[in-house]
């Protein structure tokens, strides 16, 4: 439970940022990107559920993956 709360508020300040910069258009994009990048990836959802791999080592990977083709201010929230 308090992990789908903790959810809602990121997801809540993720949205409101958006507003506030006139990206919800983009930000809306940038989430169905990787949602679907996550979903079709077996081994992108097992280093973000595995243990081993520090967070540090997940950010590399998330930026790599995705820093070029998402807003800085969703990468922000990643």
């Amino acid at each position: 439970m308090t992990h789908s709360r903790a959810a809602r508020r990121y997801a809540a300040a993720l949205m409101a940022a958006a507003v506030e910069l006139k990206a919800e258009e983009s930000t809306t994009r940038d989430l169905q990107l990787i949602a679907a990048t996550v979903r079709d990836s077996r081994d992108l959802r097992l280093l973000i559920a595995s243990p081993i791999f520090s967070a540090a080592k997940k950010r590399t990977a998330f930026r790599a993956l995705f820093g070029p083709r998402v807003n800085a201010h969703t990468m922000a929230f990643l």
